[in-house]
């Protein structure tokens, strides 16, 4: 292999390591200064709960005694509610009936609760329908509680602080190996309202305790009011808006069926970063019935919050993308187990359960669900901050929560460099290290299942949008994917000139993540991020949402995906010309002129290997002559000929290869555009000539026209057509340079042949791909 071949392969790989690398460290720098806030932080918390410790003469403790005698105690008891709570020594038998002084008088108490086994729990009762009443859950989500740890030796017990978050450990004043009581600093009096189980660092409220229903006090159930059928003639739909985006809820399952993302407006009153692309204009003019939004009759919020709400009259005339809509007609009625955010489980009529609406302003929507083993209530809020296409779900279940899934929804189909890319990713912690994993996409009546594993979010995405749940305060642990047959959710994209069978509803079949729901009484907390993966949109999501104190983000930047064929090659590249081209758009604020200055960039940094390659060709026309005569001279010899060849080539230090290098040296970079233009959202509906170039991410169309036609379709791209051209006259002036007067040898008549070839071959193969490449291809 030529040297300068050589050292041009290893520096192409130095260098796309080095990209690699680079971004790489900026991440690990990143974590790591994450990771120093963090521990800080640890430090700052765990002193401030130290402080917070208090002396163990706080608590009346009640002795407890073996016998009426009241001589000696045998163990000692807080007193909550009629209730005595302990918790068992393994070094002393407790018997079922013991004494507590009362007026001097031996008051006898009767064991109500004993998991039977040692530090576990104990409850003694003085009278047999004495009861606890459970401290309110949502009281506990994020309390400090005060710890209280029995000791074996009949000394003071000790004492620690608990910091919870969501109910769950979030800070211990110090780490421990005993169970003990928790309670609650309540107008300066401590109340009991669970146990500590040491072993797993958990907190069991005591209506959480396994066998301790009996002790609670009962609370009414509410009363089913419906049978769970699919009630759909009493679906009634509700609009929530943004200048973002368009929810619209049903009482189906207090599910979203449309989430419409507005179109960016060049005015100054409009917001989105949504462009529109010529699907949408073709839509608009010929499938008026599709564009309308919301598509169903919605009501609106009222100023109180309360009914009667009113009707949209006036269905909006202003544009948007169908995210969530994956239906295509007015009649057509979507399977209600397949409605975004809705609550699942392998029975259908849960699915079809109707909600009443007890609250609904402009930032807030309230349903609630009485149904036969559970009562349901879901919040949809808006954002506080500031979190562009990002929405807050509150669920709370009472009763039966066992097998309960939320669904994230099937986003509307994208096509991407002329085919779909769906993609079903999840975020988690492997190896101490926040990674993203993609999921293999399930066949059809498949489904595919993660388990054991903490999920931090999901989501399900068309390669430019998508939708991510994020299970705030729930511990996940599993998540299901599954395929939905698209027949029975189309995507609008088979409307899209029907005539010609553009697209096929076959071709897109969808998908959706499922996320367990399963704890009871508790407010679980969900976000969902609805919309584009542009940058700076996920990045205004990712600030807002950071925690301020632990700087814990919940990195939705990685839910962008890199598509391609060669992705873990190509992925530097993309993210070199994606840095490039936003470096060139800050000064040009021309995505086509970024593109233009970015191939100007890459021809100076390989100018030097181009020209000594043309430098090579012409040496290889020189000798052509001589390598006819060693040719016609060692015909009958064909080994001794190619062995003469080589030393010639050897001699004038020519490659017979050297024609091939342009063409190779540009196809990792003509890989790192075509995927650059599969990932990057930014350059998704930017046009260059209006009515010609509307988007770099999809083939250029000059006119179309009536019929359809083998590999053109219905459409004239011009672009790829001139590259062909320009390729060709390219190589008949170079050819013309090279050729010497009277002499062309067999070779050469090959070569052009070859050259000639190419050039229609590269027109038919760039014919439907991105406008963008073959803009780059052009300018090369």
């Amino acid at each position: 292999m030529d040297k300068r071949l050589l050292l041009f392969f290893v520096s192409l790989t130095l260098t796309l390591m080095g990209v690699k690398m680079y971004f790489n460290h900026v991440n690990t720098q990143k974590y790591a200064e994450q990771m120093v806030k963090y521990e800080q932080f640890i430090k700052d918390k765990e002193a401030s709960l130290a402080s917070q410790v208090i002396d163990s003469k706080e608590f009346t403790l009640t002795p407890m005694y073996q016998d009426s005698s009241l001589s000696t105690p045998i163990a000692y008891a807080v007193e909550e509610q009629g209730l005595l709570l302990s918790i068992k020594d393994s070094q002393k038998t407790l018997s079922q009936e013991l004494y507590i002084s009362k007026d001097g008088q031996a008051q006898k108490l009767k064991l109500v609760y004993d998991q039977d086994i040692n530090d576990s729990l104990l409850i003694y009762g003085k009278q047999e329908d004495a009861r606890l009443k459970p401290f309110p859950l949502h009281d506990l989500e994020d309390a400090t509680l005060h710890l209280l740890q029995f000791t074996s030796n009949d000394s003071a017990p000790s004492t620690l602080v608990l910091k919870l978050k969501q109910l769950k450990t979030h800070f211990l004043s110090e780490e421990t190996q005993k169970n003990a009581l928790a309670f609650i600093k309540e107008n300066g009096s401590l109340r009991a309202v669970g146990f500590f189980l040491a072993s797993e660092k958990k907190f069991l409220p005591f209506d959480r305790l396994q066998g301790a229903e009996a002790l609670m006090q009962a609370t009414p159930v509410a009363q089913a009011t419906q049978t769970l059928t699919d009630n759909r003639q009493k679906e009634s739909f509700y609009l929530l808006e943004t200048p973002y985006q368009q929810f619209v809820f049903t009482s189906t399952g207090a599910s979203l069926v449309e989430i419409n993302l507005s179109l960016h407006q060049e005015s100054k009153d409009t917001k989105g970063y949504v462009k529109e692309t010529e699907i949408d204009r073709y839509l608009v003019d010929k499938q008026k019935s599709l564009m309308n939004f919301p598509q169903a009759k919605a009501h609106l919020p009222s100023s109180d919050g309360l009914a009667p709400f009113p009707v949209l009259e006036n269905k909006a005339n202003k544009s948007y993308y169908p995210l969530l809509r994956r239906a295509i007609s007015d009649d057509q009625k979507m399977n209600p187990e397949d409605y975004a955010l809705n609550i699942v489980s392998k029975y259908p009529e849960l699915a079809a359960a109707q909600y009443e609406v007890s609250h609904f302003d402009e930032n807030k929507i309230i349903f609630v669900s009485k149904q036969h083993h559970r009562t349901i209530t879901k919040t949809y809020r808006l954002p506080e901050k500031n979190a562009p296409y990002c929405l807050e779900l509150d669920v709370q279940i009472s009763g039966d929560s066992r097998n309960l899934w939320l669904n994230s929804g099937v986003p509307e189909a994208e096509v991407i460099s002329g085919a779909p890319q769906p993609v079903l990713k999840y975020k988690t912690f492997l190896k101490d290290q926040k990674q993203v994993q993609t999921i293999t996409l399930p066949e059809a009546n498949q489904e595919v299942s993660q388990d054991n594993l903490p999920i931090d979010w999901a989501l399900s995405s068309n390669g430019f949008f998508g939708i991510l749940v994020d299970p705030v305060n729930q511990n996940v642990q599993k998540l299901k994917a599954k395929q939905v047959d698209p027949l029975k959710l189309p995507s609008r994209l088979v409307k899209y000139k029907e005539e010609f069978q553009t697209y096929t509803a076959k071709q897109f079949p969808g998908y959706q993540v499922l996320l367990p729901v399963t704890e009871t009484a508790r407010v679980q907390n969900f976000r969902i991020y609805a919309g584009p993966f542009v940058e700076e949109a996920l990045a205004l999501a990712e600030k807002a949402y950071t925690e301020k104190d632990t700087q814990n983000a919940p990195n939705y930047l990685a839910s962008q995906s890199y598509h391609g064929w060669f992705q873990m090659i190509s992925e530097p590249i993309v993210k070199f010309f994606l840095f490039m081209l936003k470096l060139f758009y800050q000064f040009t604020e021309s995505w086509v002129a970024s593109i233009l200055l970015l191939t100007l960039s890459l021809k100076a940094i390989l100018f030097p290997l181009n020209s000594w390659s043309m430098k090579s060709m012409r040496r290889m026309q020189l000798v052509a002559p001589e390598i006819q005569d060693i040719q016609k001279k060692y015909k009958k010899t064909p080994q001794k000929m190619q062995m003469e060849i080589m030393q010639l080539y050897k001699k004038h230090k020519v490659n017979p290869f050297s024609g091939c290098f342009p063409i190779l040296i540009q196809m990792p970079f003509l890989i790192g555009m075509f995927d650059l233009l599969k990932t990057s959202f930014e350059l998704r509906g930017a046009g260059f000539i209006p009515g010609w170039i509307d988007n770099l991410t999809a083939p250029d169309v000059l006119f179309t026209w009536g019929f359809s036609m083998p590999i053109f379709g219905s459409e004239l791209h011009l672009l790829p057509i001139l590259s062909g051209i320009i390729m060709f006259v390219q190589q008949k002036i170079s050819q013309a340079k090279m050729a010497t007067p009277g002499q062309e040898s067999e070779q050469q008549k090959q070569q052009k042949f070859m050259m000639n070839f190419m050039s229609i071959f590269m027109v038919v193969m760039f014919y439907n791909l991105p406008s963008g490449l073959n803009l780059y291809f052009l300018f090369s």
